[in-house]
């Protein structure tokens, strides 16, 4: 296992992410905000296994990734089970470059922002005081205990100030979106997990 650069492995090594291997080095080296990010395609299906601390369960989440047809339309990811919205996501712009946000109730993440580049920091949520740092690009990364490969993937963690001990990380593959999401308390104290099963194109 090799990680191309990375300031936070200790978060990543008692997540247990194993089978990351090394393989050529991606066609493009530098992630970008818009490659990372979901495919704006209308009607992509993603199917997320969904853990749960609380209610000790593990589930399946289907989304319906939905565009906008004009530009005021929100683009959302749709809970296919009961109609509610898991996300609303968005590209834009702003001082430091393109952005990519994830909003859920009064919560509006800009999960990717500016250049991908391991150490990158930005402010993800000003009104939360939740701060996001680029902390390890992956040439080749296995979901844990799954064998679906995914070439260069960025891993994000986002905190709150006055929250030290907790913390999320989202992994965002090129091409795919998030790839996968986890809720910490400590380093390996896991309350709540998305990981993707699969991603299938509208008919």
């Amino acid at each position: 296992m090799r990680v191309r650069t990375g300031i936070v492995l200790i978060c990543l090594v008692a997540l247990s992410i194993a089978g990351c291997a090394t393989t050529d080095p991606p066609s493009d080296p530098t992630p970008t905000v818009q490659s990372h990010f979901f495919p704006l395609t209308n009607g992509l299906i993603y199917t997320y296994s969904r853990f749960d601390r609380n209610s000790g369960r593990i589930d399946t989440l289907r989304c319906k990734l939905l565009i906008g047809q004009t530009r005021v339309d929100p683009d959302f990811l749709l809970n296919m089970a009961n109609g509610d919205t898991v996300y609303y996501i968005g590209l834009s712009k702003d001082a430091s470059g393109q952005t990519a946000f994830m909003r859920n109730g009064d919560t509006n993440l800009t999960v990717l922002a500016g250049n991908l580049v391991t150490g990158a920091r930005w402010v993800a949520d000003i009104d939360h005081g939740i701060y996001a740092t680029d902390t390890a690009h992956y040439d080749d990364y296995y979901l844990p205990e799954r064998k679906v490969h995914y070439p260069d993937v960025v891993v994000i963690i986002y905190q709150q100030v006055g929250h030290p001990d907790q913390h999320t990380l989202r992994f965002f593959a090129k091409d795919h979106g998030l790839i996968r999401e986890v809720n910490l308390i400590g380093d390996n104290n896991e309350i709540s997990s998305l990981q993707l099963l699969s991603i299938e194109s509208p008919h």
